[in-house]
């Protein structure tokens, strides 16, 4: 059966063309590689999750613990994913313990383990609450990782000696997503009050490119506050009032730009407003002493010490009365306490251009000189009143404007090309299931072809034309027969032939003669 085969694909080999034997050749190449290929995955070890969502301190943190235990891992495109083999994922586990331990809640206990020194202690309650607050902040939209670092001095018995608790933060933020300085400020809030004693203004908070967004004098966040306000008030401004020139004369007729001064200054101030016409009863009291007969007290009105008289004498007194009436009066007022607060306008500057000619009629475009053009639809005087409307012009401010009528140039938009970066980027993955589908099909063509030229090679033979397989079949056993007893077959083959008959009648004739 080998021998068959082996003289069939001899056969068909020799019978192919030059570039039929290429492309056979290469066929045979591609699913030798392709065997080989399955064979090398198929060995490869099983990856799977030790540990996902880390921050890229973190990370860096389990593959030096990974390498100090010689266990090999895999991490993920986008670093915030440690794979190891499936063999391996016990001693993994037991590698990284102490960084990551599911079953203990370092949140909540502080340190895993059996407990050390209380300034071990206190260090390991320390980095379980930075990686608390990291994954917490890492959870705000705009935020790919976060970094905290708390710095806790030791306490010192003398209060002039005490010094704060600082904390730094480092932020790795997603390209394109929005962050402004209302952001920075929450998250400054949400670090201080998640550390006891650290207050807003000791933290320092910039990103991976060394943006500051907050330092330790607070000034840097609290600025940027103000400049987004301001920007926010002036965009405002000037989007109104060429909203409503737009409608009126159409896109690109306006542009105006809006300057606006505005107090950041917080002032509070406590008024008292008395009222000099008006008089109210404070406080009265009334006193009154009676006494009937006796010697009148001294120190009374119309009472001279040296002229007494003789109680024996019978010179008394009669009935005595004294009343005391004693009233305060106070003006009415009124107590008053104004709490300014920051972001009042103090002054708006305006600037504007406005392109009131008249747009062409589309039929004078075309060619026809009777077509006039439209005539514009607001005079120079309704432009003026519109933008101090809109944008809430004071005189009382001393706001200052200034609008300019000038013809404006048409800006055409232009389409930007699609890039070669985006487009191969958004057809990347039919790109390659278009590659693979086209090497499956010619791998299926290629194999196809060669069943065809590996059929079975019919060896003529003139010998046994006319012969049925089964003849055939017969033919062979007894061959196979033959060759076992040759010399049987030597006297089979002198009786089918008749050599013992013309042996005898030659001796006779030899006889005979």
């Amino acid at each position: 059966m080998w021998n068959q085969l082996t003289t069939q694909l001899k056969d068909v080999w020799s019978r192919l063309s030059t570039p039929q034997k290429g492309m056979l050749s290469v066929a045979a190449s591609a699913c030798l590689l392709a065997v080989l290929g399955t064979f090398y995955w198929a060995t490869q070890p099983d990856y799977v999750t030790l540990a996902s969502d880390l921050s890229p301190a973190s990370a860096a943190e389990v593959m030096s613990q990974l390498e100090s235990k010689n266990v090999e891992y895999e991490l993920s495109v986008s670093g915030s994913t440690v794979m190891v083999p499936r063999s391996s994922l016990a001693q993994g586990r037991m590698a990284i313990k102490d960084i990551i331990d599911p079953a203990v809640s370092e949140s909540s206990t502080g340190f895993a383990g059996m407990p050390g020194t209380p300034t071990e202690e206190n260090d390991q309650r320390t980095r379980a609450l930075q990686r608390d607050i990291a994954r917490t902040l890492e959870q705000l939209t705009g935020i790919r990782s976060a970094t905290v670092h708390i710095s806790r001095p030791p306490v010192s018995p003398f209060v002039s000696e005490r010094q704060p608790t600082t904390a730094s933060v480092m932020l790795d933020l997603i390209p394109g997503e929005p962050w402004s300085g209302g952001t920075a400020q929450s998250v400054l809030m949400l670090v201080a009050r998640s550390v006891e004693g650290l207050r807003p203004e000791d933290i320092t908070l910039m990103d991976t490119k060394g943006r500051m967004f907050a330092s330790s004098s607070g000034m840097s966040g609290h600025m940027s506050s103000q400049f987004e306000h301001q920007q926010m008030i002036e965009q405002s401004l000037s989007i109104k009032a060429e909203t409503i020139l737009a409608d009126l004369l159409g896109p690109g007729k306006a542009s105006v730009r809006v300057t606006a001064d505005i107090d950041f200054r917080e002032t509070t101030r406590t008024e008292t407003i008395f009222d000099p016409d008006g008089k109210i009863k404070k406080e009265e009291s009334i006193e009154t002493v009676s006494q009937t007969g006796g010697v009148r007290p001294s120190g009374e009105v119309g009472f001279n010490p040296n002229l007494t008289s003789d109680p024996g004498s019978g010179d008394t007194l009669g009935d005595y009365k004294k009343e005391i009436n004693s009233t305060e009066y106070d003006h009415p007022r009124i107590d008053e306490t104004v709490k300014d607060s920051p972001g009042t306008i103090k002054r708006l500057s305006i600037a504007a251009i406005v392109d009131l000619t008249a747009d062409e009629d589309p039929a004078a475009a075309a060619g026809n000189t009777g077509a006039a053009a439209t005539p514009p639809a607001l005079t120079e005087q309704d432009v003026e009143a519109i933008i101090k409307q809109a944008v809430g012009y004071d005189e009382a401010r001393l706001d200052g404007f200034t609008v300019a009528f000038a013809p404006m140039k048409k800006i055409v938009p232009v389409a930007a090309p699609p890039s070669l970066v985006s487009t191969f980027q958004e057809y990347e993955g039919l790109v390659d299931r278009a590659i693979l589908a086209l090497g499956m099909a010619l791998a299926a063509v290629l194999g196809f072809l060669a069943l065809r030229r590996m059929k079975p090679v019919m060896v003529e033979n003139t010998a046994s034309d006319g012969l049925s397989p089964e003849q055939l079949t017969q033919i062979l056993e007894l061959s196979e027969r033959v060759k076992g007893s040759p010399d049987a077959a030597a006297q089979i083959l002198s009786v089918w032939m008749g050599e013992d008959d013309e042996a005898a009648d030659e001796t006779a004739v030899n006889n005979a003669a």
